[in-house]
Order: C-alpha cells, then structure tokens, then sequence
C-alpha cells in the first residue's frame, strides 16, 4: 500500500544513500505502511535515527511500533538475555521507548498487521517470564484504509 513515489524513496535510498532526505520523508509521511517498509529497507547498522523518526511519527499505529521493536531486537532487553551498557546505549533507549510505548498503548491498531511468528513454546516462556503480551503478540490492522 505504498504509492508511486513512496517506493521511489525507498528503492533510491536502498542502502541508505542519502539518509537525511530518505528521514525527512519519513517525518512527514501519513502512510504506516511506508514507515514499516522503510524500516525494513534501512540498514540498522547505521544507528536509531531513522527508526526513532518512525516510531515517533504520528502516524505510527500499532503494528509499525511492534513490527520496530522487533526489528530493533527489543525483546531481548526486556527478557534480560542482554542488558543495557556503555555500548548499547542507543538500541536499548530505543527499545525502551518503543516498547513502554506498546505496553501502555500509546500506538492504536491502524492498518498495519504484524506478527513476530512466535511458537507456542517461545510464547509459553514470554508469559512465564511476565512479560508484557503487547510486546509479542500479534497485531491485526484494520483492513480498510
């Protein structure tokens, strides 16, 4: 559900060439759907910038939040496989506000559908763990847009 020009953008910033227009046209964007697939393109190697851009993007619904936290591997910092240090800083800010975000519903269902396959048995430890089932359950998007 990207339009013309919104994949143009995307393909011309494939590889993250010329990142300040490619977040600019982020930050002004109205499509969820273009703020998921420009999360998915971008090389998060190249740090939280542009996903953070996205994720505070008004129109940021609920399943591009959830579909961020999992890209940005934010459940292993809720679930305590890894911790927050001096090198992580950023990736843990981010998934902090992502994810205390999603707990307290501050993104609303949208069009956007996500879902982090779990199995039963990843979805059995998430509970037993108490962790929060908005962080890994599955969202449905509302089919008209």
């Amino acid at each position: 559900m990207l339009n013309d020009s919104e994949k143009r953008i995307i393909e011309f910033h494939d590889g993250n060439k010329k990142l300040k227009e490619w977040m600019k046209a982020i930050k002004e964007s109205n499509n969820p759907f273009f703020l998921k697939e420009s999360a998915e393109t971008y090389n998060w190697d190249d740090g939280f910038e542009l996903p953070l851009i996205a994720a505070n993007n008004p129109c940021c619904d609920k399943g591009t939040a959830l579909n961020l936290f999992w890209l940005a591997e934010g459940i292993v910092l809720f679930n305590g496989e890894v911790e927050r240090n001096e090198y992580n800083n950023d990736w843990a800010d981010f998934c902090e506000l992502v994810g205390k975000r999603l707990i307290n519903g501050f993104y609303k269902i949208g069009a956007v559908s996500f879902d982090p396959l779990l199995s039963k048995i990843m979805t059995y430890k998430y509970k037993k763990s108490e962790i929060p089932l908005e962080l890994y359950e599955p969202v449905n998007g509302n089919k008209c847009r």
